[in-house]
C-alpha cells in the first residue's frame, strides 16, 4: 500500500510536492491565468499578445511536464501493482 486512504493523508501527501513547485519558481498555466490579468489591469504595461505567448508556452510546459513527470512517477510507483493484478 503506498498510497494515503484518508483525507488528511492525502493533504499531506500533495504538500511537499506542490510546496517544492512554488519554492523552485516554476511558472503554472493557471496561476499565471490570474496574475497576469491582474497584473495588466493593475497597469504593469504588458501587452495582450506577451499574455498570449505566456499562456502558450507555460501550458505547454505544464502539460509536457505532467504528462512525462506525473505519469512516470505514477507507472514507478504502481505500475508493478497493475501489472501484477492483471495477470490474475
Amino acid at each position: 500500500q503506498l498510497g494515503a486512504k484518508d483525507p488528511i493523508g492525502k493533504m499531506l501527501y500533495i504538500w511537499f510536492p506542490i510546496f517544492s513547485f512554488v519554492a523552485m519558481g516554476v511558472e503554472h498555466s493557471v496561476a499565471n491565468m490570474f496574475l497576469i490579468p491582474a497584473g495588466i489591469l493593475a497597469g504593469s504595461g504588458v501587452a495582450i499578445s506577451e499574455l498570449a505567448r505566456n499562456l502558450f508556452v507555460v501550458s505547454l510546459g505544464n502539460a509536457v511536464g505532467g504528462a512525462v513527470m506525473v505519469a512516470g512517477f505514477a507507472h514507478f510507483l504502481y505500475g508493478k501493482y497493475v501489472q501484477k493484478d492483471a495477470a490474475k
